[in-house]
C-alpha cells in the first residue's frame, strides 16, 4: 500500500504506530502527516479468558523490545 500512495494512486493511508515506525524511513521522503491519534483497543470475549495470562506474558515481553521504544516514540 505504501508503494502505491507514493506513486498518487492513493490519496490517504490509515496506518497504525506500530507500522508509522515500521516504514519511518519511507515515510520521511513522503507527504506523509499524521491526521488524527486513535488509541486501539482489543476486547477478549469471556470464552477466551484462558487466553489473558498468555496476552498479558506477551505485552510483558512485547515492551523489553527495541519495537516497542520506537511505538513509544511515535506514539508518545
Amino acid at each position: 500500500m505504501l508503494k502505491e500512495f507514493k506513486s498518487g494512486q492513493y490519496n490517504y493511508m490509515i496506518l497504525s504506530a506500530i507500522e508509522v515506525s515500521a516504514y519511518k524511513e519511507e515515510l520521511s521522503t513522503s507527504i506523509y502527516r499524521t491526521v488524527l491519534t486513535i488509541p486501539f483497543y482489543h476486547f477478549i470475549h469471556k470464552k477466551h479468558a484462558s487466553m489473558l495470562e498468555d496476552v498479558n506474558h506477551g505485552l510483558t515481553d512485547f515492551k523489553q523490545t527495541p519495537s516497542y521504544e520506537d511505538y513509544r516514540n511515535v506514539t508518545g
